[in-house]
């Protein structure tokens, strides 16, 4: 588990929890609501040296959202290859929140870190589509 930063209006440190696959992801964080991240871990001599997050996303039951990224259920063409061929620098992080907290971190997660699978991008105060993701 890792602590992470004091978010805006959260006044609480967040708790997340990082797996490495996302079959163990979806077990552990059961129907909880919440945050999760999708990404690789890049490794150096078994010292973590940078994580790629592609995909940010919330939900109210992060269980079953994290098993609907499965390889063999994901609907992002783009996500679905990522995922097939990350093998062992796969990485899931997830925090338990309550869902009001979860839309606006999730909001701050797309903006800070830009993921590069996610349909949605906030910038700005506003919403608009990726128009690289879908040909």
């Amino acid at each position: 588990m890792f602590i992470i930063y004091v978010f805006g209006d959260l006044q609480e440190s967040l708790v997340w929890n990082e797996v490495r696959s996302l079959s163990a992801a979806s077990l552990r964080a059961g129907n909880a609501p919440g945050v999760y991240l999708i990404g690789g871990l890049h490794e150096k001599s078994g010292i973590p040296m940078l994580y790629e997050w592609v995909y940010v996303g919330r939900s109210n039951s992060l269980g079953r959202r994290l098993t609907e990224h499965l390889p063999a259920n994901e609907q992002n063409p783009q996500l679905r290859t990522w995922l097939r061929t990350a093998g062992n620098v796969l990485v899931a992080r997830f925090a338990v929140t309550t869902l009001p907290d979860s839309i606006s971190l999730e909001r701050h997660l797309v903006r800070t870190l830009t993921p590069k699978h996610n349909r949605i991008a906030f910038k700005n105060g506003e919403d608009y589509e990726h128009t690289s993701q879908y040909a």
